[in-house]
């Protein structure tokens, strides 16, 4: 004669073995060695059997908090869109695989640092410097840049250097006064706050600007 197997007990022995495979999924230890390296990178030592990494950081007493996962290869991380010089807390831990390891880690010991100031970038020289009037030249836009800085010479190139610097990254035309000859040699270059970027970039290809001089 077969006996019907309450529910009740179903449904005990289901969370007796959830709980026993729970019980036995071991919580990866945390990362040791978390440690700042230059600017906005951190690094730490490889967890055995890591599946991936989690990382959580803020700024230290402000926040708010923010999260991010990295692969079981990588073992260093740039921290995106900090602030200079301003004070950081972060941890780290490693991913199990959710079968033999917990899915989540230990978390790592606080590390608290302050990224550094990077150095200047370089200033790309702007692009499609051209003839927009009789007299005037316009560019495209630099991204980073402060203003602009603009050499011509007249004589196709020969005559008398002259120069002007107009400022904004969107002003991107400029009126070339006092023309005296037919074809004038023109380049512009952006220029930089000295800090984020370097503060002069690099000088565009030229152009010759015509007029009825």
């Amino acid at each position: 004669m077969i006996r019907k197997i309450s529910p009740i007990v179903l449904l005990l022995a289901l969370l007796l073995c959830t709980t026993s495979i729970a019980q036995a999924q071991e919580r990866l230890p945390a990362p040791e060695n978390l440690r700042h390296v230059s600017g906005a990178t951190l690094a730490w030592d490889a967890v055995s059997e890591a599946t991936g990494y989690r990382l959580r950081w803020e700024r230290h007493n402000v926040g708010p908090r923010n999260f991010t996962s990295v692969s079981a290869s990588q073992t260093s991380h740039n921290l995106p869109n900090l602030i200079e010089l301003k004070l950081y807390r972060v941890q780290v831990r490693a991913l199990g695989d959710g079968i033999k390891n917990h899915k989540k880690g230990k978390w790592s010991e606080p590390l608290l640092f302050e990224p550094e100031r990077s150095s200047p970038r370089d200033l790309p020289a702007p692009g499609n410097l051209r003839q927009v009037s009789e007299s005037s030249v316009a560019w495209d836009e630099v991204s980073g840049a402060t203003g602009y800085r603009l050499r011509w010479n007249s004589d196709a190139g020969k005559g008398k250097r002259k120069w002007a610097t107009v400022r904004g990254e969107e002003t991107t035309s400029y009126t070339l006064p006092d023309l005296e000859s037919y074809s004038t040699r023109v380049q512009v270059r952006a220029l930089g706050d000295g800090e984020h970027y370097e503060p002069k970039g690099k000088w565009s290809s030229p152009t010759f600007v015509y007029s009825d001089k």
